[in-house]
C-alpha cells in the first residue's frame, strides 16, 4: 500500500475495532457513555486503573474465560493488574521463552534458584511449593536482607545443584553486594551456575556491572510486558 492507502486502512480499522468494542462490551460502553461519538478525540482514553477493575474481568464473554489463562503483572512499575490471555497465545509465548533460553544453553529442565517470595495464605503457599517441585526450582528464601539473612542465602547457594538463577532484579544487586563485600567469589560456591536471569524490575547499567562484578556470571535481562508477551 502506498502510504495514504495504510493510513486510510488504518483509519477504518481503529474506527471498526473502537465500534466493536462499544457493541460486544457493557463496560467499555459504561466508560464511553451512551451515544458512541463522532470524533476520535471524543473517544476515553483507557489507563490501567480501567484494566485493573473487576468489572472489566467479569464484562468478558464466558465462553471466552473457558478458554483463557489468568494472570497478573508484577506492578513493578506501581499499578499491577489482572488479565486474561488464549491459552494458545499463552502457550506461544512459553514455547519463545524456551526458544530464547536456548540462546543461553539453559533449558525449562534446568534446576532455577528462585529469588521470589512466596504468598503466606496456607493454600497460595501450597500452590507454589507444588509448582517448584514440578518445575524444578529451588526456592531461595529472604528476610530483611540482614547480614544473617544474606549469609543464609549463600549457604543454601552453596548446597544445592542449581543451573541458572532467577528473580528480581534488586533482590539479585543485594547478594552481589554481599558476594563483592565479603569478597566471596561465588564460582568457588557453585560451579553449576551458569547465568542470571533478572525480571520483574528494570535493569540499570550500573546494577547490571553489580551483578556481573558480584556473580561473574552473564546477565540475561527478562523484564517486560507479561501481558503482551
Amino acid at each position: 500500500l502506498s502510504k495514504e492507502e495504510m493510513t486510510e486502512w488504518q483509519i477504518e480499522k481503529k474506527w471498526e475495532i473502537a465500534r466493536f468494542h462499544f457493541d460486544n462490551n457493557k463496560y467499555y460502553r459504561k466508560i464511553v457513555g451512551r451515544y458512541f461519538p463522532e470524533s476520535w478525540e471524543d473517544l476515553p482514553i483507557l489507563k490501567k486503573e480501567n484494566f485493573q477493575s473487576l468489572e472489566f474481568l467479569s464484562s468478558i464473554s464466558k465462553n471466552l474465560k473457558k478458554n483463557a489463562y489468568f494472570a497478573q503483572t508484577s506492578g513493578s512499575s506501581g499499578l499491577p493488574f489482572s488479565f486474561l490471555k488464549n491459552k494458545e497465545a499463552h502457550a506461544m509465548d512459553l514455547a519463545l521463552i524456551a526458544n530464547r533460553y536456548g540462546w543461553h544453553n539453559i533449558n525449562y529442565n534446568d534446576r532455577q534458584g528462585r529469588f521470589f517470595g512466596i504468598p503466606s495464605r496456607k493454600y497460595s503457599f501450597l500452590k507454589e511449593k507444588i509448582k517448584d517441585l514440578m518445575l524444578n526450582r529451588v526456592r531461595i528464601p529472604f528476610g530483611e536482607f540482614s547480614d544473617t539473612d544474606l549469609n543464609n542465602i549463600i549457604i543454601t547457594l552453596d548446597n544445592k545443584k542449581i543451573n541458572y538463577l532467577y528473580g528480581y532484579t534488586n533482590t539479585l544487586v543485594l547478594v552481589a553486594q554481599y558476594l563483592i563485600e565479603k569478597k566471596i567469589i561465588f564460582n568457588e560456591i557453585n560451579k553449576d551456575v551458569k547465568c542470571l536471569i533478572v525480571t520483574a524490575e528494570m535493569l540499570t547499567e550500573r546494577n547490571k556491572d553489580i551483578l556481573i562484578k558480584g556473580f561473574n556470571l552473564p546477565v540475561i535481562n527478562e523484564y517486560g510486558a507479561s501481558e503482551v508477551g
